[in-house]
């Protein structure tokens, strides 16, 4: 029973709440309306509405919010409650995002870069995933460093690659990390720098990025920046467990006793275990300082 009353309160209130939204939308209320097209895009204690959906987050958009006009380009870009219209998902997204919108920046970059309602055009998918990128958007920033790091359909530059990677590898993404530290250990876009290529593979092998993982087998096997231990390579290699490293692989085997081919296997076991990569290295080399 006390349920029951509970639910019957939370109804009206609702209820009541309504009203006041479409008392203020008449009012000219650009946050009621939007409530009011939030309120019948949710269904809360409603009947899903579609004509008050649209209505609604229509009248809010027109006047300038911006949230609307991003929903508005959401709405039409599912097809759910209108036919799928990517003209007008171009539309909504355009409108919001020239007012700010870093989530319609990316999403309008998308379109562009994709040909989705409307050619395709990298200057333009570049220009919006730049705003977006520019508020901290990570999509945007790793968009933006894949696009100028493969150089399709645009000039390659490996600068502006590595810049926008750093970004995104600044937020703690792994992928980010693991090709700034690969273009650091390689000198591609950056100068070679194998101390900072360690600081940002470590980072990523934290979050067990197999690649980031590799080419700290590979600082270690060459001595890059650090004193070679073909120990720490191996096991770092193995861990990794990429097929491409196996001539690599076989290379560095050739050169180890059997008891170091032994150590590392017992330190791969170590690397592996869940998110225990850098520490099993970090353990293994105070242990055994080179």
């Amino acid at each position: 029973m006390f349920a029951l009353v509970l639910l019957s309160c939370a109804q009206t209130s609702f209820a009541h709440q309504v009203d006041e939204f479409k008392e203020q939308a008449k009012q000219g209320s650009w946050l009621a309306l939007f409530e009011l097209g939030a309120t019948y895009y949710a269904g809360k204690n409603l009947p899903a509405d579609k004509s008050q959906i649209l209505a609604h987050y229509t009248k809010a958009a027109n006047s300038g919010d911006k949230n609307a006009q991003f929903t508005l380009g959401l709405i039409y870009a599912e097809g759910k409650i209108v036919p799928q219209d990517y003209v007008q998902t171009l539309h909504w997204y355009t409108k919001a995002a020239e007012q700010g919108d870093s989530n319609a920046q990316f999403n309008l970059g998308l379109m562009y870069h994709f040909g989705k309602g409307t050619a395709v055009d990298y200057p333009q998918a570049i220009a919006w995933y730049a705003k977006a990128a520019n508020q901290g958007d990570l999509k945007a920033q790793l968009n933006l460093g894949s696009l100028f790091f493969r150089g399709d359909k645009i000039t390659q530059d490996y600068s502006q690659a590595i810049y926008w990677y750093t970004k995104a590898a600044q937020q703690g993404d792994a992928k980010a990390q693991t090709y700034v530290g690969i273009a650091y250990y390689d000198g591609a876009g950056v100068a070679k720098d194998f101390k900072l290529a360690l600081e940002w593979l470590r980072k990523a092998a934290l979050q067990n990025s197999k690649n980031a993982q590799l080419v700290i087998g590979f600082i270690y096997a060459n001595a890059n920046g650090v004193n070679r231990s073909d120990v720490v390579a191996l096991a770092a290699l193995d861990a990794a467990d990429i097929k491409d490293s196996a001539s690599d692989r076989e290379k560095l085997v050739k050169r180890m006793a059997p008891k170091d081919i032994e150590t590392a296997e017992s330190l791969k076991l170590e690397m592996i275990k869940p998110n225990n990569f850098i520490k099993a290295l970090d353990d293994y080399l105070q242990q055994h300082p080179l």
